[in-house]
């Protein structure tokens, strides 16, 4: 698995990460990671797609996606949940050696009354103590952390040796080779049609595919990429190489313009995560600055803001 992988560090003093996250319309592409990862819907509507099956999470759906699975979200408005990540390698010391573990994904308070009262009052107590951050309140999260642990081991995961391949993994392993493709050619001009052809099928049969186990369009996830790289180099790069990177990526300035202030919403998430603190314009200047000399442009006289530019400095 070499595709989109994300590197997850715990909160300090924590045995894993939590947070809570507030977001709109934010578009997480596809990817994965070595950590049990838990969804708490408390407000809006998540979309998700988990290993090509595709979920809608509403205020009081928990979501589990499982160490290694493929997946993406999708903010249908303004959305908060909360996110809670423990690393398989921490599960795995308490299980015999070679376990493998696969919880249920979806769990509904409908369907698991009792059971799930007691998981929703865990990670209730879990953000509480987590926001207040009373003396020693460590130990208190890790104890509601276990106990959330212990519930969902009892009645939402079953023990599976390694599975024998399936035509699904196949489809999986083609997708994602496509995904490191688009990775490692991003600042090409890239096409369906190339896409397609690298696995040797049609483009309408490729679409079907790459949606299926992405969540989201080809178009829609070379964007992504090349958004997320782009974030990247504005913080680094001068205007002068920043504008060879947009001719070199054959990339219109509507397509800079459009996906980055959802990327600017990730990376928002994730400093507050890091940093415990608000984000604002102090934090990469430089990022502004730039990015106002390449997209807020036409000529030097007649320069023209993105409306959205604009609420984003001032935040």
């Amino acid at each position: 698995m070499s595709y989109y992988y994300e590197k997850i560090s715990e909160n300090n003093g924590l045995p894993a990460k939590f947070m809570l996250s507030q977001c709109t319309d934010l578009t997480i592409p596809a990817h994965w990671h070595d950590y049990l990862e838990v969804l708490y819907m408390m407000e809006g509507e998540l979309t998700a797609v988990v290993q090509a099956g595709s979920y809608l999470l509403t205020p009081g759906n928990l979501m589990i996606i499982n160490s290694k699975e493929l997946h993406m979200t999708r903010a249908n408005g303004s959305v908060c949940y909360i996110l809670l990540q423990i690393s398989a390698e921490h599960l795995h010391n308490f299980l015999p050696s070679g376990t493998e573990l696969h919880f249920q994904t979806m769990i509904a308070p409908a369907d698991n009354g009792e059971v799930f009262s007691g998981l929703r009052q865990s990670l209730e107590h879990m953000l509480d103590a987590y926001t207040r951050q009373d003396n020693g309140y460590q130990f208190f999260f890790a104890a509601k952390l276990y106990e959330f642990l212990y519930h969902l081991y009892r009645n939402f995961c079953t023990l599976s040796p390694s599975a024998p391949e399936t035509g699904a993994n196949r489809d999986l392993e083609r997708v994602t080779q496509v995904m490191d493709w688009v990775r490692n050619h991003f600042q090409k001009p890239l096409t369906l049609d190339d896409a397609a052809a690298s696995l040797a099928v049609s483009r309408e049969y490729f679409c079907r595919l790459f949606k299926r186990y992405t969540g989201q369009t080809f178009l829609e996830y070379l964007n992504s990429v090349r958004t997320m790289h782009l974030y990247e180099d504005l913080k680094i790069r001068t205007t002068a190489s920043l504008y060879s990177w947009k001719k070199t990526a054959s990339v219109t300035t509507k397509f800079l313009c459009a996906p980055l202030k959802n990327c600017t919403a990730i990376h928002r998430r994730r400093y507050e995560a890091r940093s415990g603190n608000i984000f604002h314009r102090n934090c990469h200047p430089k990022f502004i600055l730039t990015w106002r000399s390449v997209l807020c442009f036409q000529t030097k006289s007649t320069m023209k803001k993105q409306p959205w530019a604009m609420n984003w400095e001032n935040t």
